[in-house]
């Protein structure tokens, strides 16, 4: 296996880590188990998540992993942003390379104008629909992680 196609071997996992984490935070800040203002146990919580997203391999019940993740405080329950906003910079960066390129000035104006002029002023998805001039789409980041349907040889994957 050369190594640009290597390079997804830890994808699944590092991938389902992120999303382990985001559930986390979800659940710790949209519990609807009318625990607000009541102590949770965090550390069972995180063990079921762990065990739900990676199944058949235990974690360190002493780890205390929830006392260290600092994002529960700044993040809250947008973790799951730092995974959602990588699909958008893949869809982003495909549209550019797949067009005139990545040294094109013009893109280089049109993201600057269209994305990062505007501020908050908007919903961020309609900044990302009107430069994409679509909808935007999870499968470039699918693409990235070696899980969609474009190999990186640009081929389509065959279907069996």
């Amino acid at each position: 296996m050369g190594k640009i196609k290597s390079r997804n071997i830890f994808s699944g996992y590092a991938n389902l880590g992120q999303i382990s984490l985001a559930l986390l935070a979800l659940q710790l800040y949209n519990d609807k188990s009318g625990q607000q203002g009541k102590s949770l146990d965090v550390e069972a919580i995180h063990h079921q998540i762990s065990r739900e997203t990676f199944p058949g391999i235990e974690t360190d019940l002493e780890s205390h992993f929830v006392n260290h993740f600092d994002h529960l405080t700044d993040y809250a329950a947008a973790y799951y942003g730092y995974l959602w906003s990588k699909v958008f910079a893949c869809d982003v960066f495909q549209q550019i390379d797949e067009n005139d390129g990545l040294l094109d000035a013009d893109w280089g104006r049109k993201y600057a104008s269209t994305i990062l002029c505007p501020g908050g002023s908007k919903d961020p998805n309609e900044f990302l629909e009107e430069f994409l001039g679509r909808e935007p789409s999870i499968e470039p980041f699918l693409n990235t992680i070696g899980i969609g349907t474009k190999m990186e040889d640009g081929e389509e994957e065959e279907e069996e």
